[in-house]
């Protein structure tokens, strides 16, 4: 009899363990697919995260409460299937917006978002800001968010810009020229990956770190002059720059990341090295077979 109960009892738990898990169902408002959740992580919920977007805006207003809780969290890809989008405002209670980390496969909240090329925060608000269409932290020492749709060919850094995050320009369609800032000094991965319009870049003499696929797919890119302020040049940061022919790397001592196979793409195959004798430029060329040209001083 025990053993019949124990069959038993392993069948009934078997067929428990396979019983679908239904997440709670998001609810409707406006434009908008939201749920409750915990803010502050004390275990109720006191505030609203936007999950998803209806795909015809043109504009979204995300709204600063629902049910009287505040809209706290911008969710991940939300505008995905948002072709139409232009514009996007976000309220002063908002405190937290996804944003990939550190991956060319992160999904962020305005990840794929084609067509958008305005970002508008409240002034009220304490976490973020925005200038000329641009998401930015709230005192601006990191830039978040380029709008992909942004029609201008050239964009200065403001000088207040320390960080240019993960992703934040990806896939930029009209962006022939940067300017960094004064301050700028780091690149994060993949920041300008598929920018396929840009150019020519003005790099600032306080960059420290590119980091890795940082330009990758740029192939439009013909030259780099990277200042001896750069420290390190991470993996694949110009990869598949196919029309980059030269790149200048000033700092003879510069860390260029070469692990694995994938240390090769580093710089582009089509790049003429161009660096200091002894350098590490010059010991990256070697190890790959490029063309390198010393740069040294009389």
């Amino acid at each position: 009899m025990k053993k019949f109960l124990c069959i038993i009892l392993s069948i009934l738990t078997a067929v428990s363990l396979q019983l679908p898990v239904f997440a709670e169902s998001d609810s409707e408002y406006g434009d908008f697919r939201y749920r409750l959740c915990d803010s502050d992580g004390d275990g109720e919920n006191d505030g609203i995260k936007i999950t998803s977007c209806k795909s015809d805006v043109v504009k979204a207003f995300i709204p600063d409460e629902i049910d009287g809780l505040p809209v706290r969290e911008l969710g991940n890809v939300i505008f995905m299937d948002c072709p139409s989008l232009k514009y996007v405002y976000i309220p002063e209670t908002v405190n937290y917006i996804n944003f990939p980390v550190n991956t060319e496969d992160g999904n962020g909240t305005f990840s794929d978002c084609n067509s958008i090329f305005q970002i508008e925060v409240s002034e009220e608000n304490q976490f973020f800001s925005s200038t000329n269409g641009v998401l930015f932290n709230k005192d601006k020492t990191v830039l978040l968010v380029y709008p992909w749709g942004n029609p201008l060919p050239c964009y200065k850094v403001p000088d207040t810009v320390e960080i240019i995050y993960a992703d934040s320009f990806t896939g930029t369609r009209w962006l022939k020229k940067l300017i960094l800032g004064e301050n700028t000094a780091k690149i994060g991965e993949y920041a300008f990956g598929y920018c396929t319009a840009l150019k020519g870049i003005v790099f600032s003499d306080s960059l420290k770190e590119i980091g890795g696929v940082a330009f990758k797919n740029c192939t439009s890119l013909m030259s780099a002059d990277i200042p001896e302020s750069v420290e390190k040049i991470g993996l694949s940061a110009f990869y598949c720059c196919d029309s980059l022919q030269k790149i200048t790397i000033n700092n003879p001592v510069c860390e260029i990341a070469v692990s694995g196979s994938y240390g090769m793409n580093t710089i582009s195959e089509t790049a003429v090295i161009h660096g200091y004798t002894g350098s590490t430029a010059q010991e990256y060329a070697e190890k790959y077979g490029r063309i390198f040209i010393p740069v040294d001083k009389p």
